[in-house]
């Protein structure tokens, strides 16, 4: 019997990883004079993960450095019947034809000082008589007799099957004419953002705390609460908008993330931070066990990032130290699997003090 295994074959990448992609491969393709000959590209990813403003912030950009307009085409193909896109028919009486009137979408700028982007967003949303006009879109760079000008890029977006949102799988064909990408949450390259983007401090504050509460990680629910990184921004313009502290606000609060966590929020006691302990700067333990166990489960879900930072690590490892060894001991299953090219973690104080107190429990159990 054959063995099905499935393996995820797009690039994952984070938001961040694929605006530099595309900058680059659109500002050479640009430079060089042959933006028609790029590939088309499907970018995939969960709602509210930053599919549409990647988009925008690679044509600003190519705006800055390139010192072209960027304009950006939004087509959502759901709201779109297939006869809109090829345009209206009119009666051509002298050749006795019928000529198609170019839509809207297809009047583009066609100059040297233009770059268009055409975003067919929601594509996995659209059904496949739609799907078939991006078809031909992707492959020839027309629609019927309407063709795209030399000067656009393409790109088309859409949601996973796993979002529990509604996608219509793409045929082979289709999918076989673009270059895919998939977005990853990386709650790190997140709070870089909201630090220059000015997200309300008591978000910031909130998530540092907690990052493991970020997003929804279980589409398959009832909820009408599904919290993305896109939840937490509108939330902070929400706050800073309305002013006051997060007590007076937490009708808004809830009605963005939910009653469970807008408790958390306006209820955290806890002594310990994990910003406290990835910067040695705790002095007592946590004062339970679920304190505890709240604080291994975020350090094990966030190691790989925070083993990229070696005082951070050499924090954590002496944090190890001073908890029961059982829980220092679920953590250094996760940290042993790290493959950490930047430093050497064995020649770490801390990793050596650890691992002194490892033999001792050895010892004491024989």
């Amino acid at each position: 019997m054959k063995n099905e295994i499935k393996i995820a074959e797009e690039k994952i990448v984070s938001t961040a990883g694929l605006i530099d992609i595309l900058y680059k491969s659109f500002s050479t393709y640009t430079r060089q004079n042959i933006i028609k000959k790029h590939p088309s590209v499907f970018i995939q990813g969960q709602p509210g993960i930053g599919k549409s403003q990647a988009v925008i912030q690679i044509a600003e950009m190519l705006h800055d450095s390139l010192k072209k307009e960027v304009i950006i085409h939004d087509v959502r193909l759901l709201l779109f019947n297939p006869i809109d896109l090829r345009g209206i028919p009119v009666a051509d009486y002298e050749e006795k034809v019928a000529i198609w009137l170019r839509p809207k979408i297809f009047q583009m700028d066609s100059s040297d000082e233009v770059i268009n982007i055409l975003f067919l967003d929601e594509l996995t949303a659209a059904p496949g008589s739609l799907q078939a006009a991006a078809y031909q879109i992707a492959l020839d760079r027309r629609l019927g007799e309407h063709k795209l000008p030399d000067n656009t890029f393409i790109i088309a977006a859409g949601n996973r099957n796993e979002d529990n949102a509604i996608t219509y799988e793409m045929p082979t064909s289709l999918r076989n004419r673009f270059i895919h990408f998939e977005l990853k949450i990386d709650f790190s390259e997140w709070v870089k953002w909201a630090n220059q983007n000015h997200i309300h401090t008591g978000i910031l504050k909130f998530l540092n705390d907690n990052p493991d509460k970020f997003a929804t990680k279980d589409f398959e629910t009832n909820s009408n609460i599904i919290i993305t990184p896109r939840s937490w921004e509108y939330l902070s313009n929400i706050l800073k908008v309305m002013g006051g502290t997060l007590e007076e606000n937490e009708i808004y609060i809830a009605s963005v993330i939910g009653n469970s966590l807008t408790y958390l929020m306006l209820n955290q006691k806890n002594p310990i931070t994990i910003q406290d302990i990835l910067n040695g700067q705790y002095e007592d333990n946590p004062e339970n066990m679920s304190d505890l166990q709240r604080i291994v489960d975020i350090l094990i879900n966030q190691i790989k990032e925070y083993s990229i930072n070696k005082a951070y690590m050499s924090n954590i490892l002496n944090f190890m130290t001073r908890i029961p060894t059982d829980y220092g001991i679920t953590l250094f299953r996760e940290i042993v699997k790290l493959d950490i090219k930047d430093y050497e973690i064995t020649e770490l104080e801390n990793y050596n003090n650890f691992m002194r107190k490892l033999e001792g429990y050895k010892q004491d159990e024989r």
